[in-house]
């Protein structure tokens, strides 16, 4: 199961995982040989194997879901993903999930914003995988098992190679990472009591000049009132809604619909 890790100790791990990562990718790289050949699978050694090629590297993916035992863990950063990358996970989720597998996934919250992220995200918990939404992620990468790790040989493009490692130290690394920015990150789909039923005009008036960004003065001036005023109507919002603080605020509300 998932170790529960001090914020000191948590942080620190953090930055041992990101180099841990970069010092992987370089010796990776600088090792591919890059020819025509190298769509299917490259080995480096027992521990490090390296998948270049889209079609390749979904297969990979799929193939680690089918073994996974336990647990499957993931970061997501990128933004409004291809319906084809959407349906292959659900694929690998599905048959996952059928076994018992314990699924969860961490993505930008700027996929609020798109109907087919949102449609994905509802399918997870329909299926039972835990989604979170966190405003920022490090890297792409998937842990299976807590004990094997897949990670982009580019940074900039997860679909160009990866790095699949079984590295004990790198995992377990990776794993205090992962467990660092799943304590922090927003649940979705969660149930909320203090819903729609309960925000007025006012509120979603208010809501959507946050979405603009505005300070409480800058509200108080497009509301006309007082800018105690319009922070009392803000901390209002928050908490019907159940926010712990604005982002989260903003997090929530394009989650229900009022955004």
């Amino acid at each position: 199961m998932s170790e529960q890790i001090g914020l000191p100790a948590a942080v620190e791990k953090v930055h041992s995982a990101l180099e841990e990562l970069q010092a992987l990718v370089e010796r990776a790289n600088s090792s591919a040989v890059q020819t025509g050949d190298e769509a299917k699978l490259n080995l480096d050694d027992a521990r490090n194997e390296r998948v270049f090629g889209e079609a390749a590297i979904l297969a990979r993916i799929a193939q680690l879901g089918e073994e996974a035992m336990e647990s499957i863990d993931t970061f997501s950063p990128g933004a409004n993903y291809p319906i084809a990358h959407i349906k292959a996970a659900q694929a690998v989720d599905t048959k996952a999930l059928a076994r018992g597998i314990r699924s969860r996934g961490i993505y930008l919250s700027e996929n609020l914003k798109y109907p087919q992220m949102r449609e994905h995200f509802d399918w997870g918990v329909a299926h039972g995988s835990n989604t979170r939404i966190a405003l920022e992620l490090p890297i792409r990468m998937l842990i299976v098992d807590q004990k094997i790790a897949v990670l982009p040989l580019d940074l900039s493009d997860g679909m160009t190679g990866i790095l699949v490692t079984k590295d004990a130290a790198t995992v377990q690394a990776l794993r205090a990472l992962f467990e660092t920015k799943w304590a922090t990150a927003t649940p979705y789909g969660s149930d909320n009591p203090k819903s729609k039923d309960t925000l007025d005009e006012r509120d979603i008036e208010i809501l959507h000049l946050l979405a603009e960004a505005l300070t409480d003065k800058q509200i108080s001036r497009r509301m006309g009132f007082s800018e105690r005023t319009a922070s009392s109507a803000v901390e209002t919002v928050r908490r019907k809604l159940g926010a712990r603080n604005r982002f989260e605020l903003g997090v929530i509300a394009a989650k229900e619909g009022w955004l």
